[in-house]
């Protein structure tokens, strides 16, 4: 099969002019060269190419080096990989690859490489549809490699992997299957599954790097979840791999969470979509397991929520849903947060959460502490004490300027 012309609809006019090169250097130093990988499936299905992954048949660093001849920009060498790295300066960015092939020392580790063929290097990757290579040098440019019959399978829309072992040298494929299947509405077959849960239910993922599984869940929450993604996570036990008390969220429909992200509301699609799908751990205890486990930022982890403190924040919400009332319940918590727990509210108090985050974001105190230290309060207790009050009072309209702020200092000074 010969794609070129697909290839010249799918990738950027910049990028064709870059990949000619390329092949027109490879042709002067004989050597054969292959878009490979992901860029391959996505010409065939009809994806914008965004980046695209070089195969040498040769030594793809001494190649890249010549190519830097002609171009200029820098050279990462990673020579234990067989990888190289150009960064043009234009800014854009290709990764080339000595063909190679691969073995692992013990599950869940990174592969030892050794030079090795087209097949070998093929042969190596995760799944059938991401196995297939594209010449882009000599007489037939744009011809497919297919050696695993990747073709049909994206003609059927399957997810399949290459080989039975596959899930037990590298665990994140697992993540990487359910990924797919969202990103490019395939099926993942049932062969594939099987060893998928085979692969779980030996503990296999506890041998990989937190920030390893991570970055694979980050991906994952990319892409828009559907209904089928969320039943392929719990149907293999996607979550309890990674901690036994992390399951499926029921809280809130997916369908729901999905329609807030295409109204535009929120800031982080990914990070809303990582608060859904924690949100059903029970307590603060198990969000700071899965955090260290999953090597979790700070600044992510200050949003995600567990079911008790959901239950607890609503609980506040029912008991006062004015203004002020909310900002109690969620004065820690993110836009993107709140906007997810008002899902599981009414929806004249969604309205009256809608109106808080609109006036929260311009919100301004009309006292700080600079103000309370002349009236003779210091810094600690009963200084943030009388913050707080100071802000309850000022979002539910009971004061309204300075003076009024001040005459309640004096009030709750003296205990009236």
């Amino acid at each position: 099969m010969n794609i070129w012309q697909e290839y010249k609809n799918r990738i950027s006019n910049e990028m064709q002019i870059d990949l000619q090169l390329f092949a027109d250097i490879a042709n002067k130093e004989d050597l054969n060269i292959y878009l490979v990988g992901g860029a391959v499936r996505d010409i065939i299905i009809g994806r914008t190419v965004a980046d695209a992954d070089i195969m040498v048949d040769g030594d793809a660093t001494v190649f890249v080096k010549v190519i830097i001849k002609y171009t200029g920009g820098k050279l990462l060498i990673h020579d234990s990989f067989f990888t190289a790295v150009l960064f043009l300066p234009s800014g854009r960015k290709y990764d080339f690859t000595s063909c190679r092939k691969e073995y692992y020392l013990y599950p869940g580790a990174l592969p030892i490489t050794s030079p090795g063929s087209i097949q070998d290097d093929l042969y190596r990757r995760d799944f059938t549809i991401n196995a297939m290579a594209m010449k882009l040098s000599g007489n037939n440019h744009g011809d497919v490699i297919d050696y695993f019959n990747g073709l049909d399978d994206i003609q059927n829309k399957v997810i399949r992997i290459l080989h039975d072992s596959s899930f037990i040298s590298d665990p994140t494929r697992i993540f990487r299957a359910v990924r797919f299947e969202s990103k490019l509405g395939f099926t993942i077959n049932n062969h594939t599954i099987e060893l998928a849960k085979d692969a779980i239910s030996k503990r296999i993922v506890d041998k990989v790097s937190g920030e390893r599984i991570f970055n694979e869940i980050k991906q994952i929450c990319n892409n828009k979840f559907t209904e089928q993604v969320i039943k392929r996570i719990k149907s293999i036990n996607l979550l309890p791999s990674i901690n036994d008390n992390w399951h499926t969220p029921i809280l809130v429909n997916i369908n729901k969470i999905e329609k807030l992200i295409s109204e535009n509301n929120v800031i982080s699609p990914q990070l809303l979509r990582l608060t859904w799908l924690i949100s059903s751990v029970n307590s603060k205890k198990d969000i700071n397991e899965i955090s260290n486990r999953l090597k979790i930022s700070r600044f992510i982890k200050k949003h995600l929520i567990s079911s008790d403190e959901i239950y607890n924040c609503l609980a506040k919400v029912n008991e006062d849903n004015s203004l002020g009332g909310i900002d109690v319940a969620f004065k820690s918590l993110s836009s993107d947060t709140i906007l997810f727990l008002s899902l599981m509210l009414d929806n004249d108090k969604r309205e009256v959460i809608n109106d808080y985050l609109l006036i929260i974001s311009n919100f301004k105190p009309l006292i700080n502490g600079d103000n309370l230290i002349i009236e003779g309060i210091h810094p600690g207790n009963e200084m943030h004490c009388i913050i707080n009050k100071l802000r309850y009072a000022q979002l539910n309209g009971l004061i309204n300027d300075y003076s009024q702020a001040i005459e309640l200092i004096h009030l709750l000074k003296s205990g009236t």
